[in-house]
């Protein structure tokens, strides 16, 4: 699954089954993609506890600005 703008992590997913029904995913970044996920990640872990409804939104917004930043590699929305 691609994952567009306006989202906190800009990815993409892929899952599968095993012949035991066992469903793994594999997340793959870019490495400009990478870069913004590390420091996006401690800015989630922040807004997962704090009370604070303004810093919640504004945490959102500040990931989902770093995400949009990520270039797109050519051909990925070819990729199922």
């Amino acid at each position: 699954m691609l994952k567009d703008t306006g989202v906190a992590y800009r990815r993409v997913n892929a899952s599968g089954r095993t012949s035991d029904g066992y469903v793994p995913e594999i997340r793959l970044h870019t490495t400009e993609g990478l870069a913004i996920k590390e420091p996006n990640h401690k800015l989630y872990e922040e807004q997962g506890t704090t009370k604070d409804k303004a810093r919640y939104k504004e945490l959102e917004r500040i990931m989902v600005a770093e995400a949009d930043k990520i270039p797109m590699p050519p051909g990925i929305g070819g990729i199922r």
